[in-house]
């Protein structure tokens, strides 16, 4: 009888533990994809950069240049 009560307790407390955990759960995989995400970004415009050049001139180049260049793209498609 004995065991069996203790089976009883540990399912309870198990079934709180299990909720909370699922939630810390669920928050560590939403956090791992959200991380990934942004390093997938991050080797992606590294590789655009060392391979074009062009992506950080744009973002941190003041404005004259950048419509300078931004006149020059729209002059080499026509």
């Amino acid at each position: 009888m004995f065991a069996s009560q203790q089976r009883d307790a540990s399912r309870g407390l198990l079934g709180m533990t299990t909720n909370k955990e699922g939630i810390m759960q669920m928050a560590i995989t939403f956090m791992a994809v959200i991380g990934g995400m942004v390093f997938s970004l991050a080797v992606a415009l590294l590789a655009e950069e060392l391979i074009f050049g062009q992506v950080f001139r744009l973002f941190f180049a003041p404005s004259k240049l950048a419509r300078q260049t931004a006149a020059m793209k729209s002059g080499q498609k026509r």
